[in-house]
């Protein structure tokens, strides 16, 4: 005859120390989660964000991040592109689980409006931007405020995915070419 399973949790002491553990759980990654929003949201970070947009867009890709952390944010990244040196608002990192992090060409800029292509010069200079960016290996990502604000979520995904993207490619082309 075979032993009737328990349900563990329709024990009173077991559903405590459940519910016990699982708000102690909620609270340490809710310490986790300021802590490292946090770093890049201060003044005295080492390279805080600009504007209130990447404040709620580097706060959205922690937080989708917290169970894996296989990404993270570096804000105000400078890099050089044909003639000329450009910011990003943010560039990608991948944790690789061994090695150093690597620094990837996933790029992200917030366009508040207030301050993007408000003339005709402010246009031509993203496009040119944006093509010396892209002849350098970067994808930039663009969001505006709007997009931001109504789905922040979806932005990040999109943003992962291009990452995760470009991290299947390295990783395939370093195969290819014999070494891992």
């Amino acid at each position: 005859m075979a032993k009737e399973k328990t349900n563990w949790l329709e024990i009173d002491i077991v559903r405590q120390a459940f519910d016990q553990a699982g708000q102690y759980a909620m609270q340490q990654a809710a310490n986790c989660f300021f802590w490292q929003v946090n770093f890049h949201l201060t003044p005295s970070a080492p390279r805080p964000v600009d504007s209130p947009a990447e404040a709620v867009f580097a706060a959205w890709f922690v937080a989708a991040q917290l169970h894996e952390r296989e990404f993270y944010l570096e804000p105000q990244v400078e890099v050089k592109a044909g003639d000329a040196t450009y910011r990003f608002d943010f560039v990608v990192v991948w944790r690789r689980v061994f090695g150093k992090p690597v620094t990837l060409k996933t790029a992200v800029e917030i366009d508040g409006h207030a301050f993007h292509e408000k003339t005709k010069q402010q246009a031509t200079y993203r496009n040119k931007r944006d093509r010396d960016l892209q002849a350098a290996g970067y994808r930039v990502l663009h969001f505006s405020y709007s997009e931001l604000m109504q789905d922040a979520l979806r932005c990040v995904h999109e943003v992962m995915e291009a990452a995760r993207a470009e991290v299947s490619r390295a990783e395939a082309d370093n195969v290819a070419a014999g070494r891992k």
